[in-house]
């Protein structure tokens, strides 16, 4: 069973993408929709959610009549869990003509890694990655569909400190880059 976090996020993500695109596709096509998810690697059990997330999603919508009369098709490919295999998962999709766009991933570095191809291709990627700067690198195909870790450390630091008066604090993080950033960030909203 997919969690209801998981299968909420990736019905909004689906409607949003079929939003974005719902003009741009002949009456008769199907709306091809990208998902960049780790099917192997350390994070392969993560990108089974995801994938049971975007598929649980694909179907809710095309049972409703899909978007504007037209059908979604999800295409799968894996990132392999590292950021090579995310830039290589991407460019497969890219290559597609007929992809009106993709769920990226939600690691921030293989976002990084995607980017310039993102860029590049022109495809509304929606990411999940949590690192600041993500969009604020000049590209305008990549959309946010969760909060930078800037906005979720001061909401945490915030909810802490004032509502349960926390005096001691553990920050814990995978030292794969994963979550760094957060709490470098969360460490300087500890300080203020």
């Amino acid at each position: 069973m997919v969690p209801l976090l998981n299968r909420g996020l990736a019905a909004v993500t689906i409607f949003l993408i079929a939003c974005l695109v719902s003009m741009a596709c002949r009456a008769n096509e199907s709306i091809k929709i990208g998902l960049v998810a780790s099917a192997s690697g350390f994070s392969a059990e993560q990108g089974v959610l995801a994938v049971n997330g975007a598929r649980l999603a694909v179907e809710e919508v095309n049972k409703s009549g899909g978007v504007g009369g037209r059908m979604l098709e999800l295409q799968i490919e894996d990132d392999q869990s590292t950021n090579p295999g995310a830039l290589l998962a991407f460019s497969k999709l890219s290559r597609e003509r007929k992809i009106a766009a993709v769920i990226g991933p939600i690691r921030s570095t293989q976002i990084q890694a995607m980017s310039p191809s993102i860029a590049k291709a022109g495809v509304p990627t929606l990411i999940g990655g949590s690192d600041p700067s993500l969009t604020h690198v000049n590209n305008r195909w990549l959309f946010r569909i969760r909060p930078s870790d800037t906005f979720s450390a001061k909401v945490i630091a915030d909810f802490g400190i004032n509502s349960l008066k926390a005096r001691k604090w553990a920050i814990v993080y995978s030292t794969d880059a994963y979550g760094a950033g957060g709490a470098k960030v969360l460490t300087e909203a500890l300080k203020e």
